[in-house]
């Protein structure tokens, strides 16, 4: 069989190109297939090896096909799938594709058969990928790194770190840092809205800001401290994502919804987008426990409250791993709003059955809940594939793909799921999603844009009197923020 078209293979990248979460380009169509025919071959080298070990024939192959197959469409165990049911269920799947082989073609022939070439081939196909991603991690290291035009020149501005006041060099803040600390708003923005307002506080210590994260968070309370944060009646404490990254939009939407009596404290953790950052999410949820702590040991301290999206959302929320909404209230948080959390995130599964836990699909849902007993809130879109993405796609179906009559909204009926193909299709969604173009205004997928001034409004109980007023100013903001750093992505 080593010249033929293998239907395991065949099967395997033709689900691919099925309709996915997220549009997909001829690019990424190519390397979905490419990548998920591989993980087929590959699995059909490791069952064929039992097969022939049992000298199974084509009715050897057609039933290790259907009970492969049935054992692999077994219900999930639980909710995260542990990854010791993913081995499993990737054996069953493996005896699957080899025997649909097998009893396609029959036996190879002694001599004829070269599983081990097979097996390095499509091993290198997935090394490729796996050295593409270190590539692409080197890169945005660099890039983040760079001073962009735009923001290339410290603020005048005594209310921000990295300004006349702050001990933080503003060249050590990081691409997103020096974006974040720039674009804060005035008194006088606040103002023309809200009819008056004072300055609010924006503090970032950058990943390179120091060398450990005690020094950054050592750096971060001198900041409050200097520039007047401990006076605010409102802390918000925000997990960026993974390349410092903390949406501009709930920022702004809080500064305006608070007439300016805010301020928000970030610390970096790395300087990848969240895609390739997942390395980084244990050292993250330590930094910013430590900076809770600090806060929360503080005589006088504002009301805090938590933001985090994306890998931000994943970080904070093992902040408090294992002691549930309770490790919230012992840290001296009053309420915290994550977006997009992605689905392996043990938190999030650790206290849905909690009431002071809320899950919301749009920012106007968490608005109009009344609960005033719930504590955290998750707003994710169904269609968001970084809430959806895990390894278990490989080899289990998802809840969120079961018959169309179930399924969330914005899910494509005809989206089907497929052992492999799944996996790759929904990692092509998860980097696209993640690639929010500043200047659009939206609430699809990974993006919340449009979503956030209801939501931080809802989670953090703020006064919603100049609500319409500040929609209408929002995306103007955006439109500006995306004017002055030109052409780029952010997450």
């Amino acid at each position: 069989m080593p010249h033929r078209l293998r239907p395991s293979v065949l099967a395997t990248a033709a689900a691919s190109l099925q309709p996915s979460l997220m549009p997909h380009g001829p690019a990424d169509r190519g390397w979905v297939a490419t990548a998920a025919a591989a993980t087929a071959s590959l699995a059909g080298v490791v069952g064929g090896v039992a097969l022939r070990r049992l000298s199974a024939g084509r009715l050897g192959g057609l039933a290790a096909a259907l009970a492969g197959t049935a054992v692999g469409l077994l219900p999930p165990p639980a909710d995260p799938i542990p990854h010791r049911s993913v081995v499993g269920r990737g054996i069953a799947w493996s005896l699957a594709a080899a025997g649909v082989d097998l009893a396609v073609f029959g036996p190879a022939a002694p001599g004829k058969a070269r599983p081990l070439l097979r097996a390095l081939a499509a091993g290198g196909v997935l090394a490729g990928a796996v050295g593409t991603l270190r590539t692409a991690a080197t890169k945005a290291e660099r890039d983040e790194r760079t001073v962009e035009p735009g923001y290339g020149t410290p603020p005048d501005d005594p209310w921000v770190s990295g300004g006349p006041n702050s001990a933080v060099a503003f060249g050590d803040l990081g691409r997103e840092g020096r974006r974040f600390v720039s674009e804060r708003c005035t008194a006088d923005d606040l103002a023309a809205v809200t009819g008056h307002a004072v300055e609010p506080v924006r503090v970032f210590v950058g990943f390179d800001s120091a060398p450990n994260p005690d020094d950054r968070v050592a750096l971060a309370l001198d900041d409050l401290e200097r520039l007047g944060g401990f006076d605010r009646s409102l802390l918000v404490v925000a997990s960026p994502a993974g390349s410092g990254y903390v949406n501009p939009v709930a920022v702004d939407a809080v500064e305006y919804l608070t007439g300016g009596d805010v301020a928000t404290v970030a610390i970096g953790y790395g300087l990848r987008p969240s895609i390739l950052s997942l390395d980084r999410i244990r050292p993250g949820a330590r930094q910013f426990a430590r900076l809770l702590e600090a806060i929360a040991g503080r005589p006088r301290r504002p009301r805090v409250v938590v933001y985090g999206e994306s890998l931000g959302a994943f970080t904070s929320q093992d902040a408090f791993l294992g002691d549930g909404i309770d490790g919230l209230l012992r840290r001296g948080v009053d309420r915290a709003l994550w977006v997009g959390t992605p689905y392996r995130s043990a938190f999030r599964h650790e206290v849905a059955a909690d009431p002071r836990a809320g899950a919301y699909p749009s920012g106007s849902a968490l608005l109009d809940q009344t609960d005033d007993e719930v504590v955290a809130h998750f707003l994710d879109h169904p269609e968001d594939p970084v809430t959806r993405f895990d390894l278990s796609l490989l080899t289990h179906r998802p809840s969120w793909l079961g018959p169309p009559t179930t399924r969330p909204p914005r899910i494509p009926d005809r989206l089907r799921w497929f052992p492999g193909a799944t996996f790759w299709a929904t990692a092509a969604d998860t980097v696209r999603a993640a690639d929010v173009v500043p200047g659009r205004f939206t609430a699809w997928g990974h993006d919340y844009r449009a979503d956030l001034l209801p939501a931080v409004a809802g989670a953090y109980r703020l006064p919603t009197d100049h609500l319409d007023e500040i929609a209408a100013v929002l995306p103007a903001r955006e439109r500006a923020r995306a004017a002055r750093i030109g052409v780029g992505s952010s997450g």
